[in-house]
């Protein structure tokens, strides 16, 4: 059966996305404990986003929420990726834009591009640059003058994740309820951009190519804007700290002096206080 020709578009699947997220449930402590204030996922009306470590780091990154922001405390030469999350009983197409680049393209990200289709109550996750249909080449937090948008020309953005989330009008054309992949669907133009944020010191690099499966479906939307926009800016954990943003027990100021492991050097032992 012909699909349109500019619509692309795939996903792991619910049998393969089930077993992974049993084997990290079994693995993973309670992430990031000694911040009173993290959380693991952004949460919008419909749609949720966790920052998962890499395949060998079971726990997430800390997600942390401040005056109406989403932060992430990301660490450099550490690979994540991106589960999202549908908390609705319909499909969803969401555009996923890393640094400000459509993570399918690679393209200056703009609502009405390419997205991964959610399904209702499910989640999908994005693993990395998509290379084909069959790989992705990883994320991985680095320091952002190696960021894959600053070695492509593409910089300015640098430092925030982007979700643009459309609903269903009806459904599509073709069904893939069974199939074993997640979908994706693509279409070309629209005029809304990615903001820019203030540039953090943690940038997304282009790391080793993996497998992650997709294929193309096709999926109309119920209105040419995005009825939700999620977007999480990621730094360092040292650089959320100062910032106040990410929130240890007992309230470390900003700007505290690293512990010392000989904080009292003199030469010799002092008298004790007079006894009164």
């Amino acid at each position: 059966m012909q699909r349109q020709r500019r619509q692309i578009f795939a996903f792991a699947g619910a049998a393969l996305m089930g077993l992974s997220g049993a084997l990290a449930q079994a693995q993973a402590p309670m992430p990031y404990q000694s911040y009173r204030n993290a959380s693991d996922a952004a949460q919008g009306q419909r749609l949720a986003v966790e920052v998962l470590g890499g395949p060998r780091r079971a726990r997430n990154f800390p997600i942390f929420y401040k005056t109406g922001r989403w932060y992430v405390g990301g660490q450099e030469g550490q690979p994540y990726r991106l589960q999202l999350r549908n908390q609705t009983g319909g499909r969803l197409l969401v555009v996923v834009s890393v640094d400000g680049l459509n993570v399918l393209s690679g393209e200056a990200a703009r609502a009405q591009q390419s997205g991964y289709i959610v399904n209702a109550y499910d989640t999908v996750t994005v693993e990395g640059w998509r290379k084909s249909l069959d790989e992705v080449a990883q994320f991985v937090f680095t320091g952002s003058a190696d960021a894959y948008a600053e070695r492509t020309g593409q910089g300015g953005n640098v430092g925030l994740l982007g979700f643009a989330v459309f609903e269903e009008y009806q459904p599509p054309a073709i069904a893939y309820e069974d199939h074993p992949r997640a979908r994706m669907e693509s279409r070309a133009g629209g005029p809304a951009a990615m903001p820019a944020p203030s540039a953090p010191p943690l940038g997304t690099g282009h790391g080793e190519r993996i497998d992650s499966p997709v294929y193309r479906a096709e999926f109309q939307r119920t209105s040419a804007r995005p009825v939700e926009v999620l977007r999480l800016q990621y730094a360092s954990l040292i650089e959320l700290e100062q910032r106040g943003i990410a929130q240890r027990p007992g309230g470390v100021r900003p700007h505290a002096a690293p512990p010392d492991a000989f904080p009292g050097d003199r030469d010799f032992v002092p008298d004790p206080p007079r006894r009164r």
